[in-house]
């Protein structure tokens, strides 16, 4: 295991705060002319697609006290099947830990998928992610369970506050003890978040726009009641 290697390319990032908006894709010119008046300059990625697995026990339990996934940033979105090992690329292990800090440490797909799986090699974590390990300690091991897939357009104030418009939202579902995910739906609109390290949060309202307050993308009101659903019906076929 080369994790200790990576030890360099971690960030551990501060609370903030986020809220988050459903709209309508016709609506999305105006939400960007608004975040342009309030001050936000948009930043241009080269890989624009973010692709985000999260995990559970085979029960379906999850970390109490926050949450851990992989992340990573493409340009070539999946369409109808996510494949967390294709392309050998390279994600972000990260725990976000409830009202906390968020961790974050590169690493090879396989080693990822290795920290979730065996609880024997969790203790590499301990330094390097002392809240993620924390997380990772009171559960057993982990498998991946579904995936989020959106095209994110970002939006900065300044240090500490930004603004994402992200569309093109797909969800996506593993059967237990797959590392591919198949389809389970999408949005019809896109979201806006905001993201405050101040807790300052701009007034939620644009001319003409029908915002709607939506939870966050891996919430129990969100993709864990779609996963929940589409296991329900793949165990029933």
């Amino acid at each position: 295991m080369r994790l200790i290697e990576l030890s360099g390319d971690r960030e551990i990032m501060p609370a903030r705060v986020e809220t988050g908006s459903f709209f309508s894709t016709t609506d999305t010119e105006k939400v960007r002319q608004k975040l342009l008046e309030l001050g936000y300059l948009q930043m241009a990625y080269e890989k624009p697609f973010t692709q985000t697995v999260y995990f559970a026990e085979p029960s379906g339990r999850t970390p109490s006290g926050g949450y851990v996934r992989l992340r990573r940033y493409t340009n070539a979105p999946s369409a109808t099947v996510f494949d967390v090992t294709a392309g050998g690329s390279s994600w972000y292990f990260e725990g976000k830990i409830t009202q906390g800090v968020k961790e974050r440490l590169v690493v090879p797909a396989g080693v990822g998928l290795a920290l979730f799986s065996d609880p024997s090699v969790r203790g590499l974590l301990k330094d390097l992610l002392p809240g993620t390990y924390i997380l990772l300690d009171r559960v057993g091991s982990l498998y991946p369970v579904a995936a989020t897939q959106w095209r994110r357009e970002h939006y900065v104030l300044n240090e500490t506050e930004r603004a994402t418009i992200d569309s093109s939202l797909k969800y996506f579902g593993f059967l237990p003890g797959e590392q591919k995910g198949y389809l389970m739906g999408e949005d019809s609109g896109n979201r806006l978040e905001w993201k405050s390290g101040r807790g300052i949060i701009p007034p939620l309202e644009i001319e003409g726009v029908n915002l709607v307050p939506i939870p966050p993308k891996w919430h129990e009101a969100t993709i864990r009641k779609m996963y929940n659903e589409w296991i329900k019906a793949k165990n029933n076929e």
